[in-house]
């Protein structure tokens, strides 16, 4: 029996997924960064107002 060998581009091809997967992470963790920094700046507003309205 000879051993079959899986074609080159198999491996290509899930380097490739694995880049788009790494891809969408990375703007996943920066849209959760911007959210969180928004929601921040939020809360240190309503602070403000808060505090100043004593």
């Amino acid at each position: 029996m000879k051993k079959v060998s899986p074609p080159d581009n198999i491996e290509l091809t899930t380097n490739k997924n694995q880049e788009a997967i790494r891809m969408k992470q990375k703007s996943i963790n920066k849209k959760i960064s911007r959210i969180s920094q928004d929601t921040l700046i939020v809360g240190i507003d309503l602070q403000k107002e808060l505090i100043g309205s004593e």
